[in-house]
């Protein structure tokens, strides 16, 4: 990231800072607000120093009180009433907001893998020159090459298929110079063998040329597609497309594929994971507030049924309209002290340099690969299949993998690349819509209005 740039955030977190440390010029601010904006008022965020999304809601909030904070501030009087300053924090939040969009839906807990792929395609759509034109091309370049490393180093025939397996998209993104029906064919094959160690049958070939052209059991209609689709839409959960898949699947779960239905079941197999372990780190923290040091006799059985109960009734009260106050999140609050010498210590939430240089160190280190002669190598399999190379030709870059000409036009049936994108949007914008409403009841509960 440029210096001009870092220098930038880093007055954002000293303004933020200095407000919420100094009362007397807080209160004039909270003032400016209810004039300004018809008695509402907003919290400045100090985000937590590892967190983007923090840092995207932080420097969307200042934003949004813009206006206020330049009419009535008195100190760093200069530094705020400099248009550069709020042009590069508008440059900030634009170079932000997909990156805290990304994060949304690769960390929701029904993440799956083509969630990840389409993800990570429509990032490197975003940052392009041809999408991005007031962004730098340093900064463009720089995070392509990032999606370009993190790509090279996955499976990339798994989540190839993870997207090729979504029946609302199959393979009408990805670019057929690069991928051709019979490269996506011979993905499939080497990808049953490796999973049920043989290879397909003619039944195999038949079923996946009938899904690439929508026809016989795999025409939308049969799979019932758009039904599936309004109905997951009208009761406001998550599109899952291994439901789709259920519905068609012709033999017992745990019979081995045969047939054309082998199709069905190797769909199923690679949309099944969790592409994160979001869910996990969730159950866990709930487990952790009750088996707490004052209830630690609770016996494992009775912590995970007590969790089965709480979590029931948190996804039951939104649809019963109980809706219950979200706790104020604590931005750059730290757990616990530790030792500020320490090479763990936590970084102070106001020093965005040393931010930038832990996570460019941090991506560095990972690009560096490991020594072979410090590592215990496992046998390679004998089963030439089982290597990750798309169609045996070598890795494929995303610049290749898909055709962002195609994937602009099926925005309009949402088709493309931004396929989760829309809700990934949606979950931000309610964040922060939760957030305001959160300084609105604070407001109201620390200043009444009189009766």
């Amino acid at each position: 990231m440029k210096s001009d740039l870092l220098l930038i955030i880093a007055q954002c977190l000293e303004v933020i800072k200095w407000f919420n440390n100094h009362g007397t010029a807080l209160a004039l601010l909270k003032n400016e607000m209810k004039f300004t904006y018809e008695g509402k008022i907003w919290s400045l965020v100090l985000p937590v120093i590892t967190w983007w999304t923090a840092h995207y809601r932080s420097s969307t909030r200042l934003l949004k009180v813009k206006g206020a904070v330049t009419s009535c501030v008195h100190w760093h009087e200069e530094k705020l009433k400099d248009s550069s300053f709020w042009n590069g924090l508008a440059k900030i939040q634009a170079i932000l907001e997909p990156l805290a969009i990304a994060a949304n839906i690769t960390q929701a807990s029904h993440t799956r893998l083509d969630h990840v792929l389409l993800t990570l395609g429509n990032l490197f759509q975003i940052y392009s020159s041809s999408s991005t034109q007031t962004l730098d091309a340093e900064i463009a370049y720089g995070i392509q090459s990032s999606l370009e490393k993190r790509w090279e180093k996955a499976d990339q025939d798994i989540f190839i298929l993870a997207v090729f397996f979504n029946p609302y998209i199959c393979s009408c993104i990805f670019n057929p110079a690069a991928l051709t029906e019979s490269s996506l064919y011979g993905i499939v094959d080497k990808v049953f063998k490796r999973f049920y160690g043989r290879v397909g049958d003619l039944a195999l070939y038949k079923a996946f040329t009938d899904y690439v052209r929508g026809e016989g059991d795999f025409l939308p209609e049969e799979m019932n597609l758009e039904r599936i689709k309004e109905m997951f839409n009208a009761e406001d959960k998550p599109l899952d497309v291994v439901f789709v898949w259920k519905t068609i699947d012709s033999q017992p779960s745990n019979a081995p594929p045969e047939g054309s239905n082998a199709l069905v079941k190797l769909a199923m197999q690679i949309l099944t994971p969790i592409a994160n372990s979001a869910g996990c780190k969730r159950t866990f923290s709930l487990f952790g507030s009750i088996h707490t040091k004052y209830r630690n006799r609770l016996k494992s059985e009775k912590v995970h049924k007590t969790g089965v109960v709480k979590m029931d009734i948190k996804q039951s009260q939104p649809a019963e309209g109980h809706g219950t106050n979200r706790s104020k999140q604590k931005f750059g609050q730290m757990e616990s002290p530790s030792d500020e010498n320490s090479p763990n210590a936590p970084l102070d939430p106001s020093d965005f340099h040393a931010l930038a240089d832990l996570l460019i160190n941090k991506a560095n280190d990972d690009d560096i690969e490991p020594n072979p002669s410090q590592i215990h190598v496992a046998a390679q399999p004998s089963n030439p299949g089982s290597t990750s190379s798309c169609c045996g030709h070598g890795k494929i870059t995303l610049k290749q993998l898909f055709s962002y000409d195609l994937t602009e036009a099926a925005l309009n049936n949402g088709t493309g690349l931004d396929f989760y994108w829309k809700g990934g949007i949606w979950n931000i914008e309610e964040e922060l819509q939760q957030c305001d409403e959160d300084d609105e009841v604070e407001e109201l509960l620390t200043n009444p209005t009189p009766v």
